[in-house]
């Protein structure tokens, strides 16, 4: 799972270093102070990698987030040769079925899988580079302590350079990157050919092959030209680890007697050892690679958000007849969203509205209009009828309960079962929009509330069953990212980790706060102690510089 992101070049956010991602995460600033670009960063990658595209990223789209192009969402404060980079932290092992055993020239391919785990805890970075028909990824770097794997080109269309530890690896083969992909953020090797090649109609051949291939060939080197079965060779494979120290331990005690003679000479820089640890670390590398596109990509398709200024109420909404599964950022959508809730998934929407919010929203259905009814003690009303804030802060209520409770009972998560981790994040700008300071408050409560029970919902899945045997997953969690002015949502926090009714660990705020002589945004991480008191708190933030409005009183 991806918890900690760093963001370069984009916007005012030269770098952001490794930023922590907690259930709950506070986004606070001044205005135009780098907190938005940070969290709009999110579905800028949720609208790119949920549509096909010519290009990596789609840098704007009218129903989620608009940044213009990449000339102006890079930042101005970045050298032209640099790129706009995204780097993660995956921290949790990242385990993929090999699709093939060492084979020689003469064997057949073997299909059978090699489970194994890939660089667990690893940092994987994406760099975007400009040319004439667009955005492309120019380098691709995974590390993991003392291993560093790069892919990078200079140009578009240019070949691949592959280094492990900054030495230069399989250069005889020519492969290019194919931005043709659809909905990917790594692209795929493709091999270099020459038009009059006899082989262009023929099966594209597969990077992992040729590397292994290459990696077989390495190790081949160093063993005795008799050795006939060199499948034996694929044990060696798959006991690769990034840790030198270890894997040479592993060559050491290799039972290919010729290899395991001259391992016992080598130590961990020696050029034998290098060249045969470097191989199998590309190898490795390149066949996690679509595993860890899967991991970013789950990520980012994994997450709701709502925009600063949802959509006004209306009284009457034209019927269309939608079967709507999500509610837009905006809020637009809503009534057809109600109208789609059917059986016990409308009871659970009404229980839900009703708890946190003391009344039931229902859809009324008249001569080909809608109404969004508010329904409490006191009587029905229509939502233009009970104040402003209700159309502002029902969005974010519907699209809490529909990414924390109703999606767990989606038919679409029967594909999870294999997944060890069912993840999303919500963001949401600004919920105190037109809400007075105690609903403010109230919806710090209701954030907090999401939260936990998400997390008491996981510790009664755990023995839990489904008809056929099988656990249901073993952990569905969620992200809450919130950028807010609100000074209520901020105390009410801390009450509640005071009253023990929410835990300090999971919360992070972020104070955003841009240099004016080098416009660059500075990032501090701001902690709320057991006690529910924040550590390194600007003194005054929430008040206004009395120098700034005093000047416009200056005669």
């Amino acid at each position: 799972m991806i918890k900690q992101i760093r963001i370069q070049n984009l916007r005012s956010l030269v770098d952001t270093g490794f930023i922590e991602i907690k259930p709950l995460t506070i986004l606070l600033g001044a205005n135009s102070s780098g907190k938005s670009t940070f969290l709009r960063s999110f579905p800028l990658f949720t609208q790119s990698v949920n549509k096909s595209l010519r290009e990596p990223i789609s840098w704007f789209d009218d129903a989620f987030v608009d940044f213009g192009d990449y000339d102006t969402a890079k930042s101005k404060l970045a050298a032209e040769d640099e790129g706009i980079i995204f780097s993660y932290k995956i921290q949790r092992p990242l385990s993929i079925q090999t699709r093939y055993h060492f084979f020689d020239s003469k064997s057949s391919r073997n299909n059978e899988t090699n489970p194994f785990t890939i660089l667990p805890d690893s940092t994987i970075t994406l760099s975007f580079l400009k040319d004439s028909k667009g955005t492309f990824v120019n380098r691709v770097v995974i590390s993991k302590e003392d291993l560093n794997v790069e892919f990078k080109v200079k140009e578009r269309d240019a070949s691949i350079e592959m280094f492990v530890n900054d030495e230069p690896t399989i250069e005889e083969d020519k492969w290019t990157w194919n931005y043709g992909h659809i909905r990917k953020l790594i692209p795929e090797f493709e091999l270099q050919r020459k038009y009059e090649d006899k082989h262009m109609l023929e099966e594209p051949i597969e990077l992992e092959y040729k590397v292994a291939d290459f990696a077989n060939n390495v190790m081949l080197k160093y063993c005795s030209k008799r050795l006939f079965n060199k499948g034996r060779l694929s044990k060696i494979s798959s006991d690769w680890t990034y840790n030198k120290k270890e894997f040479l331990k592993i060559l050491q005690d290799s039972k290919l007697t010729s290899l395991q003679k001259k391992a016992m000479t080598w130590n961990e820089d020696s050029r034998e050892f290098k060249e045969i640890y470097n191989a199998l670390a590309i190898l490795h590398t390149i066949n996690s690679l679509d595993a860890i596109d899967e991991e970013i990509r789950s990520m980012y398709s994994n997450c709701s958000y709502i925009a600063p200024m949802r959509a006004a109420a209306n009284r009457y909404y034209r019927t269309q007849g939608l079967q709507v599964r999500d509610v837009d950022p905006y809020g637009k959508n809503l009534q057809e969203f109600i109208s789609s809730l059917n059986g016990n998934r409308e009871k659970a929407y009404r229980n839900f509205t009703e708890k946190v919010l003391g009344l039931q929203v229902v859809v009324k259905n008249n001569a080909g209009h809608q109404q969004i009814i508010l329904k409490s003690k006191n009587g029905e009303n229509n939502m233009t009828d009970v104040g402003f804030g209700y159309s502002q802060i029902l969005p974010i209520i519907t699209k809490l309960w529909h990414s924390n409770y109703s999606l767990l009972k989606d038919n679409r998560l029967k594909f999870y079962y294999w997944k060890e981790l069912f993840f999303n994040t919500i963001l949401i700008e600004q919920p105190e929009l037109h809400l007075h300071p105690a609903m403010q408050a109230r919806t710090a409560d209701i954030l907090m509330m999401v939260l936990t029970e998400l997390e008491e919902m996981n510790e009664r899945n755990k023995e839990t069953r489904d008809k056929n045997g099988r656990y249901p997953l073993s952990k569905c969690s969620s992200s809450l990212i919130v950028e807010t002015h609100s000074q209520a949502i901020i105390n009410r926090i801390g009450r509640r980790i005071r009253e023990k009714q929410f835990s300090a660990d999971k919360v992070n705020i972020l104070m955003f706060e841009k240099n004016q002589e080098t416009g660059r945004t500075e990032i501090k991480e701001i902690k709320y102690n057991e006690n529910g008191q924040l550590t390194n708190w600007p003194l005054g933030f929430f008040e206004p510089n009395d120098d700034i409005y005093d000047s416009l009183f200056d005669r």
